[in-house]
């Protein structure tokens, strides 16, 4: 369960380029117009920007907290597995 939380994390940072901040097309009638990413700890996922400079219009869109509680569950789960696992010492 830890591994799989890890696997999440590094997988989306690594995925997280300006490719994954499109604009809406029905904006731009068809022309391809991308934000900026930006990886974001809390929450966790990619931020994008647009500016007027670059992109015509100013705005940014943040990543949900979906992510950010599925991986805080993930890890609770998995400590919690890790120690009922462990095994106990009694007194001799």
């Amino acid at each position: 369960m830890l591994g799989l939380a890890a696997l999440f994390v590094v997988g989306a940072w690594y995925l997280s380029s300006d490719l994954s901040c499109p604009a809406r097309p029905e904006r731009f009638e068809g022309e391809s117009n991308y934000g900026r990413a930006e990886w974001d700890w809390f929450p966790i996922g990619t931020t994008c920007r647009w500016s007027d400079a670059e992109n015509g219009f100013d705005r940014v869109e943040e990543p949900g907290w979906a992510p950010t509680i599925l991986i805080a569950s993930m890890l609770a789960t998995g400590l919690g597995l890790v120690a009922s696992s462990s095994p106990t010492r009694t007194a001799d």
